[in-house]
């Protein structure tokens, strides 16, 4: 699914950085205009928010769509201007192991075995992809050797956005 998703995702470059390399490092102007986008064009979104709790070091979480990435992008996402740790929900019930926390409308899910493009970037660096999905926007279909099953689905929205950006140094 993941080399799929690769080759088939409507790109953006993350700019908004400071490293001076394209893709540059991820940052809120870059998650914001992936979430316009997705907003945009009317993607669903996977999780419905989580609602404010008076605990002390929580903050509410909007609904979100979700960003597929690797696990070196962990530094990287701590320091997105906004960014909220998993522990830092009011309520842990809806969170997922692979988060790792939210920005904006994009809840991250991290994985050893992410997108990677090695020396892909304007200087040579490795570029990790980051797949921000909305609900129903791509799908898997079983194929058993033999048989195929035709499936029609009027409302399928196909917007999945790659991205790309720098690990951290």
């Amino acid at each position: 699914m993941r080399d799929m998703l690769a080759s088939t995702a409507t790109f953006v470059n993350c700019v908004g950085g400071a490293d001076g390399d394209n893709p540059t490092e991820i940052t809120r102007t870059d998650v914001d205009f992936v979430v316009r986008t997705l907003r945009g064009n009317n993607a669903y979104s996977f999780l419905t928010g989580v609602e404010g709790e008076n605990r002390f070091g929580t903050a509410p979480v909007r609904d979100a769509y979700f960003g597929l990435g690797h696990t070196n992008l962990i530094g990287q996402l701590d320091n997105v201007n906004g960014f909220i740790q998993k522990w830092n929900y009011p309520n842990q019930q809806s969170t997922l192991d692979a988060e790792w926390g939210t920005v904006a409308n994009i809840r991250f899910l991290l994985s050893s075995i992410g997108s990677v493009t090695p020396n892909a970037s304007m200087i040579g660096n490795d570029v990790y992809n980051c797949f921000c999905v909305g609900r129903e926007s791509f799908a898997a279909i079983e194929q058993d050797g033999y048989s195929a099953q035709f499936i029609e689905y009027v409302n399928f929205k196909l917007l999945v956005i790659d991205l790309e950006c720098l690990e951290a140094a």
